[in-house]
């Protein structure tokens, strides 16, 4: 019911809250709204860059999402309440898609590399690793975890057209979902 840019939600653990980007007066921003009825309870971030794609953390405490605050599309990370927000120190000039692992220990996202193709990576919030779990001569987007942890979707063009695919959270064995 809001005009303008309304994108990119992502429901709280509990189902109490949903994290999504609104363009209000010309700002592109995180806002928190009421899960039930929509009504706007918190703005999260205020810059002058986009800040989009949230994803909760499994205790709903903490949130990851997208910014181009420096220059360039990146992951960030917050307080479920905006508080305290840091980019995640990653390769690549453009990060984008996180999703957080049940366990709450690693993200997935996509990275854009050096051939311009974009390729599944993971960060391990404990240790600090971080892994690409696939790329080559296509694009390779869009990752999701599993409910278990085990697997990742994604979407990727190594077949020709855009197909969902399917591979375990090490990266291996990538095969078509359908």
């Amino acid at each position: 019911s809001r005009p303008g840019q309304n994108t990119g939600i992502a429901f709280s653990p509990d189902g109490r809250y949903a994290a999504l980007t609104l363009a209000v007066d010309g700002w592109v921003d995180l806002y928190l709204v009421d899960g039930r009825t929509g009504e706007e309870v918190a703005r999260l971030t205020k810059s002058r860059a986009i800040d989009t794609s949230p994803s909760w953390s499994p205790d709903g405490r903490r949130m990851v999402f997208v910014s181009d605050r420096d220059g360039n599309p990146n992951l960030w990370m917050m307080n479920a309440d905006g508080s305290e927000q840091r980019p995640l120190s990653l390769p690549g000039s453009y990060n984008t898609s996180p999703d957080w692992s049940a366990d709450g220990f690693q993200i997935v996202y996509q990275s854009r590399g050096e051939n311009g193709r974009f390729a599944i990576w993971k960060v391990d919030l404990l240790s600090g690793a971080i892994e690409r779990l696939s790329g080559g001569a296509w694009d390779d987007e869009e990752p999701s975890f599993s409910p278990d942890g085990r697997m990742i979707v994604f979407t990727s063009t190594r077949r020709g057209p855009k197909l969902l695919f399917v591979m375990s959270e090490d990266g291996d064995g990538a095969v078509p979902l359908f």
